[in-house]
């Protein structure tokens, strides 16, 4: 299917933490649009098509008793009305290829949209919409017909408040770029050379900054590998992949992930029924399985466009992506020159002495993003009270009564709620709701997430209520659909929510999610009681969902060894939001990475390493370890290994490893998707630092480059 690509954060354990994620990150009526891609391509190659943008500001009511989130006008709905009254108006004036593609943004009662629209036909169409629009929401609505009736009618109390209209918008970067998507015929078992058979794997490429001349690619081009990741690839928009490629003369290629989207590698004997719930399914899901995938396909697109062998490729990928991205670096650095890995928490695969030793900075980062999001710690006090009132309620069969009342749970108390277990895992799962509301804060469309859950917390408290009565009521104020037989449906299951392809990830390779990761210390830096993740529960419910035949978990060695193979191999920048939890996860400063030179062998073996990666004696200077003000704390900063301080494109170059942050930022800043037509804005400060990322990548790139031509003389 053709539609924006939305990046679903999977490292949630709870309903109630992936909810947010996957019901309300829809830019809306996209489907149709991209169906018609190739179309509007050589329409707009042949200077035919004409475009504008429509914004359109909508009142959404409160609504009450129980308070719940003010509900938008669905974006799609308005994209199928606006096509819909544009083309019956003004048929005569239009020629073909009509489009509308809407997304938007929801900051409390206040919804504001940007419809793309795109068509073929009398300029004067255009002329007349954008100053319909530009005007005033009255004059649109008189130049429309009976739209506005239709999309805001009074039965559901929004008021269209304001319009205004773009006579020239930027290009989707898919149109752009010229990006094609297209089809590679993949090997199925990379490690079996007596199995032959192969799927299809969808890939994009995308060409439009790719210089002509052989000789200009050679000196100045790069290939810029995007790894899809735990959902399907969509449509290529990354903010640091297209920021980027003009000036870095960049053939764009981005490969989907197998077992996911299009890309499913099922003989056919084996097609799935439903859901992925058969271990045997899952036989060629593995790291190594992917990073072959993602090798085969740019040596076939380097082959088939003769790319010279001097062209640098550099991956990027976020998330569980932005671990894809460094075990690609680490594992075939002859192909992959450099790589960018955003929010990648490499240091949280289950059953790994990093991931006893460091999951609980996750939390400590959660609870900071709950108090530097809704500007005081007082809500994030409230949540730890709250929170803390289930393990004495749920002692007993009155309590546990209690709380499957307060939070209005569906079925009977004590069949819900069956004992102390089943009392944690409600525990967690609201505690999940505010790890989910931390991760999308700043991402459209629902802008101030903590800030609102806050906000409710407050007023339950100061009306007398106490703070498991808040939390209750902010789980309602998102949830609630407001029908009158409205409950909450709990599931007590702990750490997977169902079979999927990345739940048997994680069973069977460690990849973690939000459940799946321990506190060892008190509250008073988290929301949450110190509690163990034990091998055996897990196994127990993995084996539940997948069967008995499920082979144990087994983290694949690349991941184990991660930290040792960074220090050889290098050239990979780690870029993380300051409220980000699974940036607790990533590499954050040189003391993630390099042991403390404490002793003679530990310096001479540094110095064996950067020798290795330079490829020169001349360069064996030790990388320091970084002060505090280096790590996360100091967000908005950029940080090589070879300076104390914030780094200069020079210093990076002698660099093995590059450190950016961005300030009040959440998960995956530099890949989550964004239409160029979003209402929602980002800090200047964002894209800089992520044009800094990747200058480092560029640089760790040229500098292996350079390397290998060096020992191809010798």
């Amino acid at each position: 299917m053709w539609a924006y690509a939305i990046i679903v954060l999977v490292f949630c354990g709870h309903k109630a933490a992936c909810k947010p994620l996957t019901d309300t990150l829809n830019s809306g009526h996209t489907e149709e649009f991209h169906a018609n891609l190739p179309a509007l391509l050589h329409a707009e190659r042949n200077g035919k098509i004409l475009r504008l943008t429509l914004q359109q500001t909508v009142q959404a009511p409160l609504l009450s008793n129980p308070a719940r989130l003010p509900e938008c006008p669905k974006a799609g709905k308005l994209s199928k009305l606006l096509q819909q009254h544009i083309n019956g108006t003004y048929g005569a004036m239009i020629t073909g290829h009509l489009e509308v593609d809407t997304t938007y943004v929801q900051e409390l009662q206040r919804c504001t949209y940007s419809s793309y629209i795109f068509f073929s036909g009398d300029a004067a169409l255009k002329d007349m919409l954008v100053a319909a629009a530009n005007e005033g929401h009255v004059k649109l609505c008189e130049a429309l017909s009976t739209y506005c009736e239709e999309a805001f009618p009074n039965s559901s109390g929004c008021s269209f408040a304001a319009s205004s209209a773009q006579r020239s918008p930027p290009l989707p970067p898919v149109l752009d770029f010229n990006c094609q998507k297209r089809h590679f015929d993949q090997t199925l078992d990379h490690f079996d050379q007596e199995d032959q058979r192969s799927f299809k794997q969808t890939f994009w490429v995308c060409d439009d900054a790719w210089p002509q001349s052989a000789k200009k690619q050679a000196q100045q081009g790069t290939i810029i590998v995007f790894l899809g990741n735990e959902s399907p690839l969509g449509t290529p928009s990354q903010p640091i992949v297209f920021e980027q490629a003009r000036d870095m003369n960049a053939l764009v290629l981005q490969v989907e992930h197998r077992y996911y989207g299009d890309s499913q590698p099922f003989p056919d004997n084996l097609q799935p029924d439903g859901m992925l719930n058969s271990s045997a399914l899952y036989r060629w899901l593995s790291v190594e399985q992917v990073i072959e995938d993602t090798a085969a396909v740019l040596a076939a697109v380097r082959r088939e466009l003769r790319v010279p062998a001097a062209v640098p490729a550099i991956v990027i990928g976020g998330s569980y992506g932005g671990m894809l991205a460094t075990y690609h670096r680490v594992s075939k650095p002859a192909a992959f020159a450099a790589a960018i890995a955003a929010s990648a928490p490499l240091s949280f695969m289950v059953g790994t002495q990093q991931w006893e030793d460091t999951s609980h900075r996750y939390h400590r980062i959660i609870a900071a993003a709950i108090d530097g999001n809704s500007g005081s710690p007082a809500c994030g006090d409230a949540i730890r009270r709250g929170l803390a009132g289930f393990k004495r309620l749920g002692s007993t069969a009155g309590g546990r009564q209690q709380l499957a009342a307060t939070f209005n749970l569906c079925g009977a108390a004590d069949a819900v709620l069956l004992d102390s277990r089943a009392v944690f895992a409600l525990e967690m799962d609201q505690y999940g709701w505010f790890e989910g509301y931390a991760q999308v804060n700043n991402q459209p469309p629902l802008m101030g997430q903590v800030a609102l859950a806050c906000d409710v917390i407050t007023d339950v408290i100061t009306g007398g209520g106490d703070e498991l009565q808040a939390l209750a009521a902010a789980t309602t104020y998102f949830a609630s659909n407001g029908s009158a037989g409205w409950c909450y449906d709990f599931n007590a299951t702990l750490f997977m929510t169902g079979p999927s392809t990345y739940t048997d990830q994680s069973c069977t390779q460690g990849f973690p999610n939000t459940a799946m990761l321990p506190e060892r210390h008190t509250r008073r830096h988290t929301l949450v009681p110190p509690y163990r993740v034990h091998h055996k529960e897990l196994e127990s419910e993995c084996r539940q969902i997948f069967g008995q035949d499920l082979p144990r978990l087994k983290v694949p060695a690349v991941a184990a060894d991660v930290k040792r193979l960074l220090r050889e191999v290098g050239g990979v920048v780690f870029t993380n939001g300051e409220f980000d939890g699974w940036a607790g996860g990533s590499f954050l400063s040189d003391e993630d990475v390099w042991p403390a030179p404490n002793s003679a062998a530990t310096r001479q073996q540094q110095q064996q390493q950067q020798q290795r990666w330079s490829g020169s004696a001349a360069s064996q200077r030790l990388p320091p370890a970084s002060s505090i003000s280096r790590r996360l704390a100091a967000a908005g900063s950029a940080s090589s290994s070879s300076s104390s301080s914030s780094s200069s494109s020079s210093s990076a170059a002698k660099a093995q490893v590059a450190f950016v942050s961005y300030k009040g930022a959440s998960h995956c800043t530099d890949t989550h998707n964004l239409a160029v037509h979003s209402p929602g804005k980002q800090p200047a400060s964002w894209a800089r630092q992520r044009r800094r990322a990747m200058q480092y990548a560029r640089q760790f790139a040229d500098r292996q480059q350079r390397s290998m031509l060096l020992q191809e003389s010798r």
